[in-house]
């Protein structure tokens, strides 16, 4: 049974009474949090690239890592927020960019460079911060942060030893032949 009570206008209010018996049921289903991952079959929240040592200014040397969101079927989707480096991080390049809605059991492939220009050790930080997808009430998404370590050393490229025989023996002669001019 309901009733109203008032009139609607502009100086009136409005009430309204309902009288229940009886029980009330309520069901509700929910998506669980995503899982970022840089494994597919486990949750793994860091991941180092060692790019090994590398010849100056000889072609950067790429490596590829994937980002997961693991697999469950009511798993919510995954979003890639931002990026943020440390360290020596004009020493990599990484093809990283935001994205938004990676499903359940979804990766997506990243690439990351040494570039050789320069010489020395390098390493460097990136954090990844991700989040559930954008849906439902913001108080209730979750978030993450995976590390991303870069790790390689650039080394100068050495004058082979022929090189060296070759100035030894050029020096050598120009030696005997001043030596020759002298005598004459």
């Amino acid at each position: 049974m309901s009733s109203t009570a008032g009139q609607a206008g502009a100086s009136s209010s409005t009430t309204y009474k309902v009288d229940w018996a009886g029980s009330l049921q309520a069901n509700y289903s929910y998506m669980l949090h995503a899982l970022a991952s840089f494994d597919g079959s486990s949750a793994s929240n860091s991941l180092t690239l060692d790019f090994g040592n590398v010849a100056q200014n000889s072609s950067s040397p790429s490596l590829f890592f994937i980002l997961f969101n693991q697999a469950n079927s009511d798993r919510i989707g995954l979003d890639l927020d931002s990026v943020s480096g440390s360290g020596n991080a004009g020493a990599f390049s990484t093809d990283l960019s935001p994205f938004a809605g990676l499903a359940q059991g979804s990766s997506q492939a990243f690439l990351a460079s040494l570039l050789t220009s320069t010489t020395g050790a390098f390493n460097a930080q990136y954090l990844l911060n991700l989040s559930d997808a954008d849906l439902g009430a913001s108080n209730t998404r979750q978030n993450y942060q995976l590390t991303l370590n870069l790790v390689g050393n650039v080394t100068a490229v050495p004058v082979p030893a022929a090189v060296w025989s070759f100035l030894t023996g050029f020096m050598g002669l120009l030696a005997l032949g001043r030596r020759k001019q002298a005598v004459a």
